[in-house]
């Protein structure tokens, strides 16, 4: 009878083999350096010769914050180093589909059916359905050691889950949750998605697209799919329009219906393409849209018409301007399903409600065009694989806007973009100020604005968030050297009202940022591109990254190397208050510290475009395009 030694040596695993026959393949040594993050598994060619070894785990032995395992097949010992979790959902699966959902005013009901791909026999101690830590059930999946054809599923009969709407919603849920089967191994805790019908179909971002959905009280439910086909529940609290009779009657699910199929319709048969403009949740006219929409709007090769809601302030100077449509009205809802092609600042979603629950506009904006102006220059924090710009997903551009040839490769490499799509001309944002506008003669005012982590969202005493104790340690020191009434910080809409408590809430500014920015001398922050739009201006900017570490572990890494950041970098508290000792004397902010010849040349290597002409450069471009 066969037996195997298994053990560790430095950095290497040692298997050997003891049988009465010898091979090669009796001994082998497996370098740890060999495994990756991506890639924690392998298979060996030292095979199973005992049914008593198949399906189960030979060796397991921590090494430092991650795990060696080796473990047995029906053929062959595979090998495993990596974080145990990781390990984990490689080498077990839950595959489980829902093939019908009910949401409904009591509540929301799931059918499943699926099993537990367990190939090494490991110990499964809790299987659940999984919403959120509020909202799960303990479920009942067959293991197995093979994996079973879809079809062979299909035989079985579904079993239900259903969640109550007094738990599913609370305060401070979740919007998005994608729907998991939970699987707890060793303590570990693995999440596998759960396929929303009989069918994955994936990769589409029709699958974004609401197909149940519902009112209840202040908020607005509904189901849809993820890109890859998973299930997925939204739930967001109502917004007031959505609690008024116009909008009801204008949403109402005949009237879209019928404008969505008779704008479709209308959209073959017209020649000249319709363009609808709009900017920041369609309530500004200050990021350049509004601009490229002026410039347009005279051309007899497209109809050209700007959105912007009647309750925001810039509303009131443009109201009486050819073509600026009201948000709500009848001819906004009639421009939304006949255009062509969205040219904005943000998103499509921005020009209704955002994660709107009617499947009618939120499919009419997949079959549009979108023109992507972007309303800051995308050259800090990285993009990930939930960014909603990504190929493929919801807000994916048919064309971008960028400021230099360095931006553009790095939009390409990170949303998937082919060059031809990325039109190569200035933000139109920069368009209208100037550059260096601010001089060494300018007030010495100092703009404080940090990044608002998603990861400390439910952290509940928010002066233990590293947001107020970083924004704390940077006020504490300026007005050591400038006088406070110069300070100006600015906090993040989701946590502004807390801000309001704090002991710097006098220095907190509560007007447009835009004109903040228009008089910052200095601007202080960690990871926002607002940095570029300081620095355009004339300003000088210092990067307080002391949690860098954490950031780019919850983000990925920020983008530019070391030797292309356009001000100072510092990591603690000290080496901050030595750049600011350096370089603010008597109250006075000394720009020639901060805006140095390199810093200078840094940035125009990232956006190129300083002579004002952005706007006629994408108006050329999108005309060349036959977009205008």
């Amino acid at each position: 009878m066969s037996s195997i030694e298994i053990y560790l040596q430095d950095h290497f695993l040692i298997l050997k083999k003891e049988r009465a026959r010898k091979s090669n393949q009796d001994y082998l040594q497996i370098d740890l350096q060999e495994f990756t993050d991506e890639n924690p598994t392998m298979i060996t060619s030292m095979t199973v010769n005992s049914e008593k070894m198949m399906h189960c785990v030979l060796f397991e032995k921590p090494v430092e914050d991650k795990v060696v395992m080796a473990y047995c097949g029906e053929k062959f010992i595979h090998v495993a180093y990596g974080y145990k979790k990781e390990i984990l959902f490689k080498i077990i699966k839950a595959y489980a589909f829902s093939p019908r959902q009910k949401l409904k005013r009591s509540g929301l009901t799931i059918s499943y059916k699926g099993y537990l791909y367990n190939p090494f026999g490991l110990p499964i101690k809790t299987t659940e359905l999984f919403i959120d830590e509020n909202n799960r059930a303990p479920i009942q999946l067959p293991q197995s050691y093979a994996k079973i054809k879809r079809f062979r599923l299909l035989k079985g009969v579904s079993k239900k889950v259903f969640f109550p709407m007094d738990s599913l919603l609370y305060v401070n849920a979740s919007i998005n949750c994608n729907i998991f089967i939970k699987v707890v191994v060793d303590e570990e805790e693995i999440f596998y998605p759960v396929s929303a019908g009989y069918i994955k179909k994936g990769n589409s971002r029709m699958n974004y697209i609401p197909y149940q959905s519902s009112y209840l009280k202040e908020w607005a439910l509904h189901l849809r799919k993820t890109r890859a086909g998973n299930l997925a529940f939204v739930r967001r609290l109502r917004e007031e329009k959505e609690n008024t009779f116009d909008f009801m009657l204008k949403e109402n699910k005949c009237i879209s219906f019928f404008m969505y199929y008779f704008g479709k319709w209308k959209r073959k048969r017209t020649k000249k393409p319709v363009n609808l403009f709009y900017e920041k949740f369609a309530s500004k006219a200050e990021e350049g849209a509004y601009d490229l929409f002026l410039k347009a709007r005279s051309l007899r090769t497209s109809e050209n018409y700007f959105v912007i809601a009647p309750d925001s302030a810039d509303y009131q100077k443009i109201k009486n301007e050819k073509n600026v449509v009201a948000k709500w009205s009848w001819k906004y809802y009639w421009l939304l399903y006949t255009s062509d092609n969205f040219i904005a600042t943000e998103a499509p979603i921005h020009i209704n409600i955002v994660r709107s629950n009617n499947k009618y506009f939120r499919r009419s904006t997949f079959e549009k065009k979108f023109i992507f102006l972007q309303h800051g220059v995308t050259y800090l924090k990285r993009h990930g694989v939930n960014s909603p710009f990504v190929k493929g997903k919801e807000a994916t551009p048919d064309y971008i806007v960028v400021g230099s040839e360095k931006e553009q490769d790095i939009i390409s490499d990170m949303l998937g973009l082919k060059e031809e799509q990325i039109i190569v001309a200035g933000l139109p944002v920069f368009a209208n100020i100037n550059w260096e506008s601010i001089k060494q003669s300018s007030p010495d005012k100092v703009m404080v604005m940090l990044t608002w982590k998603p990861y400390e969202e439910f952290i509940t005493d928010f002066e233990q968030t590293s947001y107020y104790q970083y924004t704390k340690e940077i006020y504490e020191i300026l007005k050591k050297y400038i006088p406070e009434k110069n300070i100006m910080i600015i906090p993040h809409p989701k946590i502004a009202e807390l801000m309001e408590n704090t002991d710097f809430s006098k220095t907190i500014w509560r007007g447009e940022i835009s004109k903040a920015l228009s008089q910052a001398k200095l601007l202080i922050t960690d990871y926002s591109s607002v940095c570029y739009n300081s620095f355009y201006q004339g300003g000088g900017v210092v990067f307080y990254q002391p949690d860098l570490e954490r950031y780019e572990q919850e983000n990925g890494d920020l983008i530019p190397e070391n030797d292309e950041y356009i001000g100072y970098r510092v990591y603690t508290k000290d080496n901050f208050e030595q750049i600011i000792r350096q370089g603010i004397h008597s109250g006075s902010i000394n720009l020639g510290y901060f805006r140095t010849p390199e810093f200078i040349q840094r940035y125009l290597e990232i956006n190129s475009f300083i002579d004002g002409k952005n706007i006629e450069r994408i108006f050329e471009q999108l005309k060349r395009l036959e977009i205008l």
